[in-house]
């Protein structure tokens, strides 16, 4: 698998180009394109800081710039997951047509993710610029965090990729649970209001992945237990769907 992959990534002109054509594709004859995801995420935003600050009884001038970075990694890591588990399904033209590795596929869905989310961030740069939010040498934490969370989604697009190219009905479960684990996630809730249960917290893998993005946005120090886990993940990710890729990999064309 280690092979493909660096394979794949050596063709980084063609899924970066493909990955910005998707963009292209989707918002194509918009007059704002891409900043529509701005502006969902800032319209998102703004509805639930309006509601939650008053159920959760929080100020509004420290929960905005938490509630903004948490949507924007929560929707990030979201994207990846549940558009992972087509991948390959989605590339079938193309694997059809032509011989690439199969990683180039994931690069490529990882990239225009990457994308949106620099669009995503437009927001959250706005709310914290405008309620000061406290930017210092914690917030440079975020680019081993972000290439953490990135390992993590290879791994899961290459596994999960393949597994729901042959299960289909396992793409709807998994994006049934997505939905499902914003709720239990620490999102529009803060981390303290569960009290003495906060270790738990670390049971949650998918908080673990959100804690390391968003705690360098807030200027916090990192959680060193959630990037332990994190990197954990991934390297038993990373065996894991190399055992399977190496078994199933000239199954996969067959299974679309």
């Amino acid at each position: 698998m280690f092979n493909d992959l660096f394979l794949g990534f050596l063709r980084w002109p063609m899924w970066t180009s493909l990955a910005w054509e998707d963009i292209c594709q989707k918002y194509r004859r918009n007059i704002i394109g891409p900043f529509w995801i701005s502006l969902s995420n800032a319209l998102t935003v703004a509805a639930m800081a309006l509601i939650f600050s008053q159920i959760f009884n929080q100020k509004i001038d420290t929960f905005v710039p938490y509630l903004a970075a948490g949507m924007t990694m929560w929707t990030f890591i979201g994207s990846i997951i549940t558009e992972s588990t087509n991948v390959f399904v989605n590339a079938r033209p193309i694997m059809f047509s032509i011989k690439l590795p199969i990683s180039l596929h994931v690069f490529r869905l990882l990239f225009k993710n990457v994308i949106s989310l620099i669009h995503l961030l437009v927001v959250y740069i706005l709310v914290a610029i405008y309620f000061s939010t406290n930017f210092n040498s914690y917030t440079w934490f975020i680019v081993p965090s972000f290439l953490v969370v990135m390992a993590n989604g290879i791994w899961f697009g290459i596994l999960f990729g393949m597994i729901c190219a042959r299960y289909r009905d396992l793409a709807q479960i998994v994006s049934m649970l997505f939905g499902i684990s914003m709720y239990l996630t620490p999102i529009f809730w803060t981390v303290e209001s569960l009290g003495k249960y906060q270790p738990y917290l670390l049971l949650n893998p998918l908080y673990c992945m959100l804690a390391i993005l968003r705690d360098p946005l807030l200027g916090q120090p990192p959680n060193i237990p959630a990037y332990f886990i994190s990197i954990t993940i991934a390297c038993a990710g990373f065996y894991i769907a190399g055992k399977f890729f190496n078994k199933n990999r000239n199954s996969l064309i067959f299974w679309l």
